[in-house]
């Protein structure tokens, strides 16, 4: 019983899946409140590029 008690074996593999949840949630909270500066400088960039022609 003690034994079982003191393994550790998928200890890592769970904080590696915790920091995983946590950077995600981090990045879907900061795209979230930068959603519309992001939407206007994406549209910036289409109107900016609008014309253009690549020729080769």
């Amino acid at each position: 019983m003690v034994k079982l008690l003191n393994d550790e074996s998928g200890s890592v593999l769970t904080e590696y899946g915790l920091l995983v949840v946590i950077i995600a949630l981090s990045l879907i909270v900061v795209l979230g409140l930068f959603r519309d500066t992001l939407k206007q400088k994406f549209q910036e960039i289409i109107n900016s590029l609008q014309g253009v022609k690549v020729t080769s």
